[in-house]
């Protein structure tokens, strides 16, 4: 258009920039910015300016999306909603909230996408009081009833913050359903380990005529795996398979996998993993942890020098999985290796659980000098869980004096696990040793 001497107009520029943001082509962007800057009856275009802070925003330049924003001459709630999405998208969901409420004190009311938007920013967050706010003022525009985005936005809102039962009611009284409606009360019920009621609505939706996707399969499976009736699961499996979507969805067959795996059918999840086209580290971490709860180490440690074979990066979890397995069958040198390379090789910051595993794996060998110059040198201070750890084995090993100066560092920590004193005054007896605990608060 441009080498024909035809000049782009308002409409030309919004167009291409919505495709920008939707490719996240940012260099383009920033050069169409430039030839629109040139333009000065294109600049000032509302709709142009709203293209502008969406493309820049969907592309995680939030700072420049503002600066944009800040210059439109002339704003609307189209504009403010692209800001709030931009900052929902970004994390910033608690700065997509101040974006809201100040558009409402400029006047601008807010449209079905800019609640849509907000009720997700809720969700995210598990804000209940903000939510339940929009829900007031979404009733009485009576958007609840005309807009099913919004309802659909609603119960989502409602479930994931755990209110399944005001879900539940929301969802009944919208005039119509749809699939997304139907998989937003699933997931809820998943989200919150209500598998009964999550099966109970998977098979009602299907009687109202209503066929699942791969999101409402993927929440399925994951209710499988916490329903622990293995029968359940393969007949999902095969529901899957009959719908063709294994081979279009990588997400399914991981579901699948730890499925699986969490029933101890390791056969299954392994066919599963070979026949699935690519892995990523989630399917490979599902199949080594189902190797890991069965307690074959050689297979967990086999796996994991495979997946690294294949270029595939181990990410938190997967250490968690390894070193938990090292721990278990007592492999020091080898948990040790594998700790080390986590921040070494790759670059992952230790968290309290992979440190939790290091305690524990000296701890069952007996190591508990090792164990405690281990948690004396965290980078934060020791949790329940890990006093509880280390005065166990204190009381299993019979060691009054480590187990009373861990006891006093608890009590210092200000930790009043119950638990604690418990395992100090078994110390104590078997030691044939009384002193004065302090008081428990």
């Amino acid at each position: 258009m441009l080498s024909d001497g035809v000049c782009p107009n308002a409409y030309t520029f919004s167009c291409v920039l919505r495709s920008c943001a939707s490719t996240r082509s940012i260099d383009m962007g920033i050069k169409i910015h430039g030839d629109i800057e040139e333009m000065e009856q294109v600049r000032s275009n509302p709709y142009v300016c709203n293209a502008l802070v969406d493309m820049y925003m969907k592309c995680g330049m939030s700072l420049k999306a503002r600066e944009v924003f800040k210059c439109n001459p002339v704003r609307d709630v189209v504009s403010w909603t692209s800001l709030v999405v931009g900052c929902i998208m970004e994390g910033q969901c608690e700065e997509a909230m101040n974006c809201f409420k100040q558009m409402q004190s400029e006047g601008f009311q807010p449209n079905a996408i800019s609640f849509t938007c907000m009720l997700n920013a809720c969700s995210y967050t598990n804000a209940v009081k903000e939510g339940r706010a929009l829900h007031a003022e979404i009733e009485k525009k009576g958007l609840h009833e005309s807009d099913l985005l919004v309802g659909t936005a609603l119960v989502n809102m409602y479930m994931k913050c755990g209110l399944l039962d005001k879900g539940l009611e929301v969802f009944n009284k919208l005039p119509v359903q749809d699939l997304v409606t139907w998989t937003a009360l699933i997931v809820g019920y998943v989200g919150h380990a209500d598998v009964e009621e999550a099966f109970m609505y998977y098979s009602q939706m299907q009687v109202e005529g209503f066929f699942p996707d791969s999101i409402t399969m993927t929440s399925v499976l994951k209710a499988c795996s916490g329903l622990g009736r293995a029968q359940v699961g393969k007949e999902v499996h095969t529901r899957l398979l009959a719908m063709e979507l294994l081979d279009k969805d990588a997400t399914l067959c991981n579901g699948l996998i730890s499925m699986y795996a969490k029933y101890g059918l390791l056969a299954d999840a392994q066919k599963v993993f070979n026949n699935t086209q690519t892995h990523d580290v989630i399917s490979w971490t599902a199949l080594i942890m189902g190797y890991a709860q069965s307690g074959d180490v050689d297979d967990v440690t086999c796996l994991f020098d495979e997946m690294i074979s294949k270029g595939i990066r181990p990410d938190s979890v997967t250490f968690i999985t390894v070193l938990n397995a090292c721990s278990h069958s007592g492999l020091v040198e080898k948990g040790q290796t594998y700790f080390e390379a986590m921040s070494e090789v790759y670059g992952l910051v230790p968290i309290s659980r992979h440190h939790a595993c290091m305690i524990d794996l000296h701890c069952r060998m007996g190591q508990i000098a090792e164990a405690v110059a281990l948690a004396y040198r965290l980078p934060f201070h020791p949790c329940s869980s890990m006093w509880r750890r280390l005065l166990s084995a204190c009381q299993n090993l019979r060691e009054l004096e480590y187990g009373s100066h861990l006891f006093e560092q608890s009590v210092q920590a200000n930790d009043n696990d119950a638990a604690l004193y418990v395992f100090m005054g078994n110390i104590m007896t078997m030691s044939r040793y009384k002193v004065q605990l302090p008081e428990y608060v």
